[in-house]
Parts: C-alpha cells; sequence; structure tokens
C-alpha cells in the first residue's frame, strides 16, 4: 500500500502524516515535531471535497487513526487532512485519490524519497558486499570467464536507481559516499590517468536528476569509482525536501582480476610446483584475484637467457598460439636454469710440471657452464707453454732495439715543439702582413722574415723524411726480433683432454661445479718451465625469474646455480615478476627527470631504486637506500620487490600500495 508524507509548516505544528489510501479506507500516522515518535491523542479531521462531507477522528496509542471512504466510487476526489488539536495545529494536506488506483499524487507539500539501490543484475538491488572488478570490460565474454554474477559488476561504472514512495515526478540528488580507508592518489597521478579519479571526482556535488512519473530512476553511467582495488563505496540520495536515503545493506568492494597461464618445460629435472596458494594469497591480500589456468606443455629450452630470447618467445607462442582470456592473461613458463654465460681466465706464468706432479686444481669463483644441455662446451682452451731457450745475441740485439727506439722518440719530441713554435711565427709574420703593400714602410722586413721561416720550414720536412724513414727502419728492425723470437720458441701442450669439472667434493656427478682439476702429471713427459693458460665459460649472471618488457611472458627457473628451487622460492619468484608485469616498482619522479613510462604508472616511492646491482626497477625496503651495490645482500630486505631471490614473499607497505592503486584496466601485451 502506497505511503503519502507530508512537512508542517513550523515546529509547533505536526511533524509529519503519513496518509495511506486505497479505494474504501484512509489510514492516517501522526508523529511529533521533529521526531519520528508517533503522537497518540491527536484529533484529525478528514473533509473530502471542498464542501464535502467530513469525519472526524482521534489517533490512537500508535498515532494510528483510520477512516471509511464509500464516496469515491464514481472516480476521483479532493481530500484534505487536518488536526483537531487547538494546541497542536496542523497546515492542511490535500490528496487526490482515483478510485482503483493505488497511488495518491500531492498538491501542495510533495512527497519523501523511499530508496537508493545499487543494481546488480537488470533491475534487482543488490546486496551486502558486492565485488566489482573494475580492470575488465562490461562484456558478456567476460561472465563466463570470472566470477562476477553479472555485466554490472563489470567494469568502473556503477548503475543505481532511486524509487519515491508513489508515483510521482521529484527532483533528488545522489552522491557516491567513498571509505575513508579508500585509497589515495597524488595530484600527478590523478592528471596523468581518469581512471585514477573518481566520477563525479567532487564527491560533495553529486549527480542531479528526476524521477519519471512512477517515482523512479535509473542513472546507468553517471558513476564511476577508481581502478584501485579494496576501495568501498555507498551511496546517498536527498529529495528536494531535504529527506535522505543511502544503501545501508549494499556496497560495492573494488577487485581486480587476470589470469596466469603456467607454461610447463617437458623433461625439466627439477619439477614446477603446483601449490601456488602462497602466489595467490599474497595477491588476494592486495584486492588482486588471480586465476591459475591449467598448465600447458612447452617445448623444453635448457636454458633461457639473452642470446635465445628469440627462440624462447617462438616456443611459448607455439605452446599457447592464443588464449581467450587476453589482454587480461600472464604466461608463466617454468625453465630449467635462467642464466648469462661470461669468460673466465687462469692465467699462471713461471710455473714448473714434471711427469706424476699432483693434479693442479682452479677454484672459480662462479659455477662452469656445464650441464645445460644446449652443446656449448665449458671447457674453450687448456694449454701449458714452455719457455723458450734464452738467445743472448737476440736479447743483445733487442736491447739495442729498444735504446735506439728511445733516441728516435726524443729526436721526434724536439722536431714536434720546433714544428710547433714554427706554426707560430707563421701566424704572427700573417697577422703583421694584414694591409701591408710593396709601398708600405716596413714592407722589406716582412719580405725578409718570410725569407727566413721558408728556410726553417724546409730544414723542418727535410727533418721529417729523415724522421720517417729512421721510424721505419726501427719498425723492420722490431719485426725481424719477433721473427727470431718465434723461432726459437717451443710448441703449446694441448691440456684439453686433463682438465675435469668437479663439485666442492670432488665429485663429477652432481653439480654444481666450480673447480676445474688439470691432471698436469700425466700430460707432460719431462720437466719444464713455462705458462699455463685456462680458458672456460661459467656463469656470469643467474636469475630467479625473469619477466620480459612489453609482453605478457614471465620466466621461473627451477633451479639456480644447479640446485633445485622448492615451492616457496617457486612462489617468491612468481609473486615478483608478476609484480613486474603489473608495473612494479614505479619509477616516475615528478621532480626528476624519470617521466612516467605509461599514463598508468604511479609515482615513484623513497625506497625504489633501478641498476645498483640488479636489473630494472626494485624497491631496497629495510635496506640503505644510498648503498651503491645490492648485488652481494642475502638478508635484511623487506620486500618481494629486492631485486634478488634473498626476498621474503611480501610486498612492504610503499609497494603494497602501488599493487592496490595501479590500473589494469589496460591488462598485458601477448607475446
Amino acid at each position: 500500500m502506497p505511503i503519502i508524507t507530508a512537512q508542517p509548516g513550523t515546529p509547533e505544528e505536526v511533524e509529519e502524516h503519513a496518509l495511506s489510501c486505497s479505494p474504501t479506507r484512509v489510514i492516517v500516522t501522526v508523529c511529533n515535531a521533529g521526531t519520528e515518535n508517533r503522537a497518540g491523542g491527536t484529533g484529525v479531521r478528514l473533509t473530502l471535497l471542498a464542501d464535502g462531507p467530513s469525519a472526524e477522528g482521534t489517533t490512537d496509542a500508535h498515532g494510528v487513526v483510520t477512516f471509511t471512504i464509500t464516496d469515491l466510487d464514481q472516480g476521483s476526489a479532493e481530500l484534505t487532512l487536518t488536526s483537531t488539536n487547538p494546541k497542536r495545529p496542523a497546515k492542511a494536506c490535500q490528496r487526490s485519490v482515483t478510485r482503483g488506483e493505488y497511488h495518491a499524487v500531492p498538491l501542495e507539500l510533495g512527497s519523501h524519497i523511499a530508496a537508493i539501490d545499487i543494481l546488480h543484475g537488470d533491475d534487482v538491488a543488490g546486496e551486502g558486499d558486492l565485488i566489482q572488478f573494475v580492470n575488465l570490460p562490461a562484456e558478456e565474454a567476460w561472465l563466463a570467464r570470472t566470477k562476477a554474477p553479472n555485466l554490472d559488476r563489470l567494469s568502473t561504472c556503477i548503475r543505481v536507481r532511486v524509487r519515491f514512495h508513489y508515483p510521482c515526478v521529484e527532483p533528488f540528488t545522489v552522491k557516491m559516499a567513498a571509505s575513508v580507508d579508500n585509497a589515495i592518489y597524488t595530484a600527478h597521478e590523478r592528471e596523468r590517468n581518469a581512471r585514477y579519479k573518481p566520477v563525479p571526482e567532487d564527491p560533495e556535488g553529486g549527480v542531479k536528476s528526476t524521477t519519471d512519473d512512477k517515482g523512479m530512476a535509473t542513472l546507468p553511467d553517471d558513476f564511476r569509482v577508481t581502478a584501485a582495488g579494496g576501495d568501498r563505496y555507498r551511496f546517498e540520495a536527498v529529495d528536494s525536501y531535504g529527506n535522505g536515503v543511502r544503501t545501508e545493506n549494499a556496497s560495492i568492494v573494488t577487485r581486480r582480476l587476470f589470469f596466469l597461464q603456467p607454461l610447463l618445460m617437458t623433461g625439466l629435472t627439477n619439477q614446477p610446483t603446483r601449490e601456488l596458494s602462497v602466489l595467490t594469497e599474497e595477491y588476494r591480500t592486495h584486492h588482486v584475484e588471480l586465476v591459475i589456468l591449467e598448465p600447458v606443455d612447452m617445448a623444453y629450452i635448457s636454458n633461457v637467457g639473452l642470446s635465445n630470447m628469440d627462440d624462447f618467445k617462438v616456443k611459448a607462442r607455439e605452446a599457447c598460439p592464443e588464449s581467450e582470456y587476453t589482454p587480461y592473461v600472464i604466461f608463466v613458463a617454468f625453465a630449467e636454469q635462467l642464466a648469462e654465460r661470461a669468460d673466465g681466465l687462469s692465467l699462471k706464468n713461471n710455473y714448473t710440471v714434471r711427469p706424476g706432479m699432483p693434479d693442479y686444481t682452479i677454484l672459480c669463483l662462479a659455477t662452469l657452464w656445464t650441464g645445460f644441455g644446449d652443446g656449448i662446451p665449458w671447457l674453450l682452451d687448456a694449454t701449458f707453454t714452455p719457455d723458450a731457450p734464452r738467445d743472448d745475441d737476440l736479447e743483445n740485439d733487442a736491447e739495442e732495439l729498444r735504446l735506439a727506439f728511445d733516441a728516435y722518440d726524443a729526436k721526434r719530441d724536439t722536431f714536434e715543439l720546433e714544428r710547433s713554435e714554427l706554426n707560430e711565427e707563421w701566424t704572427l709574420l700573417r697577422k703583421d702582413a694584414e694591409g701591408v703593400t710593396e709601398q708600405s714602410d716596413g714592407f722589406a722586413a716582412l719580405k725578409d722574415r718570410k725569407e727566413e721561416l721558408d728556410e726553417k720550414q724546409r730544414l723542418l720536412d727535410e727533418r721529417k723524411e729523415d724522421l720517417d724513414a729512421e721510424e721505419d727502419d726501427l719498425s723492420q728492425r722490431q719485426e725481424d726480433i719477433d721473427a727470431r723470437r718465434q723461432v726459437t720458441a717451443l710448441e703449446p701442450i694441448d691440456l684439453t683432454d686433463y682438465c675435469i669439472a668437479v663439485n666442492k667434493e670432488g665429485g663429477t656427478d652432481v653439480g654444481p661445479f666450480k673447480r676445474i682439476v688439470i691432471k698436469l702429471g700425466d700430460a707432460v713427459e719431462q720437466e719444464m718451465t713455462g705458462t699455463l693458460r685456462v680458458s672456460y665459460q661459467k656463469i656470469g649472471y643467474q636469475r630467479g625469474g625473469l619477466s620480459i618488457p612489453k609482453t605478457n611472458l614471465c620466466a621461473v627457473a627451477t633451479r639456480i646455480n644447479g640446485k633445485p628451487k622448492d615451492a616457496s622460492g617457486q612462489n617468491q619468484i612468481l609473486i615478483h615478476e608478476i609484480g613486474h608485469q603489473i608495473g612494479m616498482v614505479p619509477s616516475h619522479d615528478p621532480q626528476g627527470n624519470v617521466g612516467p613510462r605509461s599514463a598508468a604508472e604511479l609515482d615513484r616511492h623513497a625506497n625504489q631504486y633501478e641498476g645498483r646491482g640488479h636489473n630494472g626497477s626494485h624497491c631496497c625496503n629495510g635496506l640503505d637506500a644510498m648503498a651503491e651495490d645490492y648485488q652481494k645482500v642475502k638478508e635484511g630486505a623487506l620486500c618481494v620487490m629486492f631485486g634478488s631471490v634473498h626476498a621474503p614473499t611480501t610486498f612492504c607497505v610503499d609497494c603494497a600500495s602501488a599493487v592496490r592503486r595501479k590500473d589494469l584496466s589496460a591488462g598485458f601485451t601477448f607475446v
């Protein structure tokens, strides 16, 4: 049964009349001024038409009095309601009531707003916490792929509906009330990205609208929440009489959602973990729902590095050429190792070897490039070159040549100095000769000076020819001496078959291998002195994970330095690399020279750093922010976005804020 409300003219009058109409009865409820307390014992007069019959009654203990009307059978009539209590007069409340229509239209005092709803699919009013996936578009295709119950729960757009108590055309204002705990964006961030601002941006202004003739109005796209997760919003509506309602039993709670597609390389020696709860729970903590898809097999690559990055991307694309979850899917390939090669060299001069001597061991600072199955040898070259027998005549000639070179260098230095002085004299002569003609005074003196300089120039040119010839002679003598040395040198001994890569226990079966054992006692047949030279390849840089820029592809190493990574370690790497995929750690400095990589990028925080022994942008929370190199740090880091595997599995407070606020609506670039 519809309810009609009326407001009196002064506080001393009856505060509110609630008039309920049906074809046969009029029920009047009276409240005390300024309260919602029912006014019992109040006299009420109901008049049918201006000069028609009237009826009087007194409200009961509940403030209610009922009148029975039988004169509405022929159509409509006007009702006037007044108070009969002389001490508590009420301003007349007029209504038009029509037989057969369960509504009433106000003639003087207007009506009250009844409710505001957050729509939750079609015209259903939502209840409770309504999870809003703000990064996904409101498209039918995403309903089947996500947990969203209807299109209303996708995108940043929120539909609301306003209802009045009965059919009427009334103005109203709706405001979106944000929780005080909602994410906060800087002014620079809001300027760069419209999704970092709510719509309307001014929460106090609200949106003004008017109901249709049924007393209802739907606002389909007037309100948009920000791109952040974990924000909460309610809605408030006020009618033109100051009556307000709000969504007490429903609120919007924002989330982000994307998918993770595991790619499992076949033949891995250490199997990828299937237990990813640490990963999903950490992102859920920061209001990101990460949906793990069924794994897809991928062709085996023994090692993923910069040299074969293109091949890695091709194989990843072949494993999953297209995905229905694009662009909101990240591909994670579980690889054997993610390492970069580097050259190593061991050189020992004046070293004496002999048959039967003990093995010679080289301690490497890094793991040797062995066991990768990529066909690249760890040993490049190993030789022992005996010293050549001494040739006294050769050494005497070499000493004479050295002295001759010293004398030549001294003469060349003197020549260059004199040539520089002559050039200065030429410059001065040209300056003095400016404007001088044969008839000028001093012409003869200038002519004499020129002749002197011409003679000096001639002598210097001759000396240059002599010096060039002397240099050619000395160079030829040097070539002759070098050739004589080659003739007397002994052939190097190849040691490649006598070199073995071993682990720290001396074994050859299980790595990591950081030692090279050379069986010199088996390689030589006589005692001799010379130079031992071993060239090899080692792991120059070992990654736990890899996020390829401008793609949606990551890689996780299941082994590091030959040692398997357990489930916890793989989860830590995944959290870190997916963090890079969503834009961690922001590096834009509004006061500096580092521009934003995109409009969605956030401003950097105090613990962000780049380089310092690591690749890319990372977080040093818990460490000395002024340190120049973090490469050897193994403890103290408080954030998963620190640039190594020696980090926790959680985001620090600074990075957590960035993860929560980052706009993920653009998704990720497909490989």
